[in-house]
């Protein structure tokens, strides 16, 4: 494929969100041109659809642990999704997209508001400090859990540009997504798991009555969004539909179950119970995008489906189940169908996007880490970032498209806790440690880990040490050291010294110790 080399692209930022109601409501009504097509800006903000050029509609599946292999399109040897993988055939795939977050929370508030953990403050999973405080030697960073209503949303945005919108099942920033620009909610509350009852009725989710004994929650909500479809047809709507699926617990429909226990198990995938739910998924897409052709709103309807984040090595900043997720855009005026993209793209830069497909410049007091994807639209090989940055707990990353640097910098009061085989280590190894399900990794543990993605896709082999790589490392560092100092009051390591920081040459004797304790982890 052809590589062409461009500057890096990384914005700078503060991103400020404090504003006045009337510049925020400008910022809003300029995002809404992201669906104008306006050939001309000289009309005025309250009146931004033209005859010739109609809003598109926005249709967004959202799917929580869907891992980057989990669909037939991307090459799964026993999972199943016939509609997904027709809905890719018609758009673009995007092969190297990420997400800002290892974990369901900042992920969802990267993408909603188009900034990095740091600036909204969502770093994990509800309250990190988490067990018996009288053994939690270690105290996390403070972690919000809502995303606070001075962040604009997408959501925010669209609607004031005349959208109705709407957001179905996994919310996760806060106990109400109408406070931040929705106008119905089905099912969306602070929960990161199907707490309202799991995935078959009776229901205990808002705004979800209880119908037939035993419905299946993919199900019911695809029956509500089809709905929503239907009731706004003659206007301009955004649908985020964020299904549960396929996060713990693994609950299927038995119909579906029955189907791939029979099924010949493939050599990496061999789970029925989930296999079935990739597929209720699948069957989601198939009637959202069968009520869109009915309704004759397909050629004017952007579809996305992305998922939250990696899988099997969840919490973890590994590119391999980590953090790589699968993408797709089906885009008919804008997206020639059957493209593959192999760009660098990560959840921030669908902001961004919004922007410059309005070709609208942003005020100058509103700034937002990701890149416009726009680019890659019209040229599917033209790199629109040389590297995505991500961060969980006590670990920072730098990915390009060939390699990943990972930097773990633990601070004084964790190393002596780690020297001292304290039990609140146990901390390190969670989902808010940076280390997560890939604790058993071989290298999980070195200080600084690179990986050669173009010969070692699974990350076995920590190439950092090897003296034909120290330039690589060098480099790899820079670029995380560019990222950080953008976050001078949160002191890592060498890369931002200060506070409690502690550089990585100084706690190089760590490693063996944090895998011995995580081999006797439970």
């Amino acid at each position: 494929m052809l590589r062409r080399k461009n500057k890096i692209a990384s914005p700078e930022s503060p991103f400020a969100v404090k504003h006045t109601w009337s510049i925020r409501l400008m910022i809003l009504r300029t995002v809404a041109f992201l669906v104008a097509g306006v050939a001309s800006l000289s009309c005025p903000l309250t009146s931004i659809q033209s005859a010739e050029s109609p809003r598109p509609n926005i249709v967004f599946f959202f799917i929580d642990d869907m891992g980057w292999t989990d669909l037939g399109f991307m090459g799964s040897d026993y999972y199943e999704s016939p509609r997904t993988d027709q809905l890719a055939q018609q758009g673009m795939v995007f092969r190297s997209a990420y997400s800002n977050g290892p974990n369901c929370a900042p992920s969802r508030a990267c993408l909603m508001s188009g900034q990095y953990t740091p600036r909204h403050g969502i770093f994990t999973v509800g309250d990190p400090t988490r067990g018996n405080h009288r053994f939690r030697k270690l105290e996390p960073v403070p972690n919000k859990t809502v995303l606070d209503d001075s962040f604009v949303t997408l959501a925010e945005a669209l609607r004031a540009g005349g959208y109705a919108t709407a957001t179905m099942g996994k919310w996760h920033l806060g106990a109400d997504p109408t406070t931040q620009g929705f106008d119905t909610n089905i099912a969306g509350r602070e929960w990161g798991s199907p707490s309202g009852g799991g995935y078959h009725s009776p229901f205990k989710y808002p705004n979800l009555v209880n119908r037939d004994a035993g419905e299946y929650l993919t199900d019911r909500l695809t029956d509500e969004a089809c709905t929503f479809i239907e009731s706004h047809r003659a206007e301009p709507f955004f649908l985020y539909l964020t299904h549960y699926a396929v996060h713990t617990p693994i609950q299927a429909k038995a119909d579906l179950t029955e189907k791939f226990v029979a099924k010949t198990k493939g050599k990496h995938h061999t789970n029925a119970k989930y296999a079935a739910m990739i597929s209720s998924v699948d069957e989601s897409v198939g009637r959202v995008l069968d009520t869109l052709d009915r309704l004759k709103l397909a050629d004017n309807t952007i579809v996305l489906f992305l998922a939250d984040h990696g899988s099997v090595y969840k919490g973890s900043l590994l590119k391999n189940r980590g953090t790589e997720v699968p993408c797709l855009m089906r885009w008919p005026d804008k997206i020639q169908p059957g493209i593959w993209c192999d760009e660098l793209i990560q959840s921030t830069d669908f902001v961004a996007t919004w922007f410059d497909v309005a070709n609208v410049a942003l005020p100058g007091d509103y700034r937002i880490d990701g890149i416009s994807m726009a680019p890659l639209f019209d040229d599917p090989n033209k790199p629109i970032r040389e590297y995505v940055y991500g961060e969980m707990g006590s670990a920072r990353s730098i990915k390009t498209r060939d390699w990943n640097y990972v930097a773990l910098r633990y601070t004084m009061e964790q190393i002596e806790s780690i020297r001292n085989n304290h039990r609140s280590v146990k901390q390190l190894m969670g989902l808010s440690g940076g280390v997560s399900r890939a604790r058993m990794h071989p290298d999980a543990f070195d200080t600084d880990q690179l990986y050669d993605l173009t010969t070692d896709a699974q990350e076995m082999t920590n190439v950092a040490g090897d003296a034909t790589n120290r330039k690589r490392l060098r480099q790899m560092k820079r670029l995380l050291k560019h990222e950080l100092e953008r976050f001078p009051e949160r002191p890592f390591g060498e890369f931002v010294p200060g506070g409690n920081a502690v550089s990585g040459q100084k706690q190089k004797d760590l490693a063996p110790l944090l895998k011995k304790f995580a081999a006797n982890m439970k």
